[in-house]
């Protein structure tokens, strides 16, 4: 019997690696994406930035072959090879034609569990993220970003440090640090595999194995097969005095931006797609609440939206703009309207529109070989389960005005405030008040 499209076929191939193998005939090409549950979340205050800094080290060369070799079997062919570190997993992600599946599947366990981590390639390269990290630290968006997470957790203070660290934290990391780092917890957490090809799962399992099994002997190869060990983390908490950790970042910059935050359902949690419709509609688009009152009717801000973050333990949604200085305080105000009035709960018009767009939204995401097979593993990995289109289609099927009006009730409790800018700590009086003001309008 075929697999329908986003029905992969699930492996054990170890008792820490688990295969997600969707079989798609009409392919030319492989999507691999090979994920560790491991992230930034996983490190303790003294290590922060160690696995963003290792994903960099596995490029940097094994004992089969130099880092400028595994460049060149990926690209001489037209693939692509890369990687990027969360705060709860890390992955590594190849795009090659389908006829060189196997040597992709040998150069990604061979990267794994068998990189050198030399002296000499760990000082050069924790230079070169040492300037990556300076670059996000001048700019005032990247540093907004951090500034949004790291303020509303009362505990488990883990989840909202910067994934890369700062660069003064990851000068003062060692090669031995490290290295304890990805022995220890890195290498010995749980790996999930998603892969989209025209090849069948059984024939991509036996590839597998068998590149497996010529790592087993290699430097970190026997870690392929031990029993996988979750790493621990703090739990979060979102703060029940939110005002106490509201805050004002100064920051030279022509304009304020705003960051309004507020619990939200986890992954795990089974009315997150209701949450994810309420910030649709919330801040979603061009026809969304927020982008047409602050942008198109008030002129205020070129770009207001939200973003929904969630994690295994709990969830975040954030209301972002930017605006000039001299207006910050009204387009808040505008935005605290809003919200108050999404509280009063929504109607079946804004029912049908937000089921509309995740049913389309949904569907296109299905739609390619890359989302399939990165999602495939992401959710093994978070959620013990992969959700087929028909069951994610049905979820938004089934969402009704009662269940995102539940949490749009929640819109008016009080906030976590983030602002960024040519701002003052008092400034931070002049942002509650204008909230209030918001508020007022809708009791």
């Amino acid at each position: 019997m075929k697999q329908a499209a986003g029905q992969p076929r699930i492996l054990k191939i170890s008792d820490k690696i688990t295969l997600l193998a969707e079989s798609a005939p009409h392919c030319v090409s492989s999507a691999i994406y090979w994920w560790v549950g491991c992230g930034s979340r996983h490190e303790s205050p003294a290590l922060n930035g160690a696995t963003h800094l290792a994903e960099h080290m596995f490029f940097k060369g094994t004992s089969q072959h130099s880092a400028e070799e595994l460049s060149f079997l990926f690209e001489r062919f037209g693939g692509d090879v890369n990687a990027f570190t969360e705060r709860e997993l890390t992955c590594f992600h190849a795009w090659v034609p389908a006829e060189k599946t196997e040597l992709a599947l040998n150069l990604l366990a061979e990267m794994l569990f068998d990189s050198l981590f030399t002296k000499e390639d760990f000082t050069k390269e924790r230079a070169v993220v040492v300037e990556e990290l300076k670059g996000y630290e001048d700019s005032p968006d990247e540093v907004f970003q951090d500034g949004l997470l790291d303020t509303p957790w009362s505990e488990g203070r883990s989840l909202g440090r910067r994934i890369g660290g700062f660069a003064r934290d990851v000068k003062r990391l060692s090669g031995e640090d490290l290295l304890r780092h990805v022995e220890d917890r890195f290498l010995r957490s749980p790996m999930a595999i998603g892969i989209v090809t025209p090849l069948e799962p059984g024939e991509v399992a036996r590839l597998l194995r068998a590149a497996l099994a010529r790592v087993a002997k290699m430097r970190f190869g026997r870690l392929a097969f031990e029993r996988a060990r979750r790493p621990s983390f703090e739990k979060a908490r979102f703060t029940a005095r939110p005002r106490a950790v509201s805050r004002v970042t100064s920051f030279d910059t022509d304009q304020v931006h705003v960051g309004v935050l507020f619990s939200a359902p986890s992954i795990r949690h089974r009315d997150e797609p209701s949450m994810t419709a309420l910030s649709n509609l919330l801040g979603g688009g061009s026809s969304s609440a927020l982008f047409r009152t602050l942008r198109e009717d008030k002129g205020l801000t070129y770009s207001a939206h939200t973003t929904y973050q969630t994690f295994v333990d709990t969830g975040l949604l954030s209301i972002q703009f930017a605006t000039n200085p001299r207006k910050w305080e009204e387009a808040l105000e505008a935005a605290s309207e809003v919200c108050h009035r999404f509280a009063r709960g929504i109607g079946e018009s804004e029912l049908e529109m937000a089921r509309g767009q995740l049913l389309g939204s949904t569907q296109l995401g299905f739609e390619s070989i890359h989302g399939r097979a990165e999602m495939y593993g992401r959710q093994w990995l978070l959620m013990g389960r992969i959700y087929s289109l028909k069951e994610s289609l049905k979820e938004i099927r089934e969402l009704t005005v009662k269940g995102i009006s539940r949490f749009a009730h929640g819109l008016a409790a009080t906030p976590c405030l983030y602002l960024l800018g040519p701002l003052r700590a008092r400034d931070m009086n002049k942002a509650w008040k204008a909230w209030e003001a918001g508020a007022s309008a809708h009791r």
